[in-house]
């Protein structure tokens, strides 16, 4: 997989303030199930990880709160 993005250290603080909206996501919308490929918990939050770096890649910090926007 590609990524053609670099954090700077105040988007990788954001990030890291903010990894309980994975949790939070995982563990009100998504049922997880260990059998199936991709849908492990730790596979889901790996994937939550990457999205809450892409939103902090783009987030502008006027429109809305972070943990909204991402």
């Amino acid at each position: 997989m590609k990524y053609d993005f670099v954090l700077t250290t105040e988007q990788q603080a954001l990030v890291e303030s903010h990894l309980i909206v994975i949790d939070k996501a995982i563990n009100l919308f998504i049922n997880t199930d260990e059998t199936v490929c991709g849908l492990g918990r730790s596979d889901l939050y790996q994937e939550g990880a990457v999205a809450l770096c892409k939103a902090a890649a783009t987030y502008d910090g006027k429109s809305a709160k972070f943990d909204t926007y991402a």
